[in-house]
């Protein structure tokens, strides 16, 4: 069982890593999901190229965790900033927070709301509230786990005016959410995560929004990771002017306190 997890998150890596993007990862790493207490991690990623062009982009994530009983909240703030020979061309920032409620060892009932924006996207605002269900395929403390949600929310979005551009500036609909998470503990050092979310909007599956992610975390020294991470983004229906996929890959420092 435990070969055919590994395998199982390989295949999902790879295949998705060649046609699947990212939204937003409020996922935890964490594969001990009974350990009581407030644990937090503050992670720093970077990656950049000096040649012809010149690229920059950084990933600053703070996630707090508080396990209490059968239940599980969390908060989560990112922020993403990037420039191309030395013009900012990435500015988003949100704030998530997610409560869970352990009904029985394979499900969980799970409430959220999100804040975010993107300048560059142009997005100005969007909120989001929602619910659904969170269902535990397979989890075995410390070595691997395959979670599955399934859910919904309703979401408003304000998008910065552009010139040239004819969509609508201010929309409310539903999506509903569907995640498929795989955590995969190799050794005593390395654990590997993967997680992807589909969200198309109630009115049309060709409105979509896909979010891939792949990491793996090394850990160097007690609560002190190395990360590696390459995040996937794909919009089916962005707004005008802004591209539908995007690609990032990151390394960073993770620090748990």
């Amino acid at each position: 069982m435990k070969g055919a997890c590994f395998v199982v998150f390989l295949f999902v890596m790879i295949f998705f890593s060649s046609q699947a993007q990212a939204i937003v990862n409020v996922e935890d790493a964490i594969i001990d999901p009974d350990k009581d207490g407030v644990n937090t991690a503050l992670n720093i990623s970077v990656s950049g190229a000096n040649s012809n062009t010149v690229k920059s982009n950084s990933r600053v994530t703070l996630l707090t965790h508080w396990q209490h009983n059968i239940h599980t909240d969390f908060l989560s703030l990112k922020h993403r900033f990037g420039r191309i020979n030395g013009v900012t061309n990435t500015n988003s920032a949100f704030v998530h927070y997610r409560h869970r409620t352990q009904l029985n060892p394979d499900w969980a009932a799970e409430v959220f709301t999100q804040l975010s924006r993107d300048l560059f996207a142009r997005m100005s605002r969007r909120l989001l509230l929602g619910s659904g269900v969170r269902w535990t395929i397979l989890e075995k403390v410390n070595k691997s786990s395959v979670y599955m949600g399934l859910g919904a929310f309703h979401e408003r979005e304000t998008l910065s005016k552009k010139a040239g551009t004819t969509d609508q500036v201010d929309t409310s609909l539903w999506r509903s959410n569907i995640y498929l998470v795989l955590k995969y503990q190799l050794n005593d050092h390395v654990r590997l995560t993967n997680t992807l979310y589909y969200q198309p909007s109630f009115k049309s599956s060709a409105d979509h929004r896909l979010l891939e992610q792949a990491t793996a975390v090394v850990n160097l020294h007690e609560n002190i990771d190395l990360t590696v991470s390459i995040d996937f983004i794909k919009d089916s229906m962005p707004p005008q002017t802004v591209k539908k996929d995007n690609f990032y890959y990151l390394t960073g420092i993770s620090i748990r306190f």
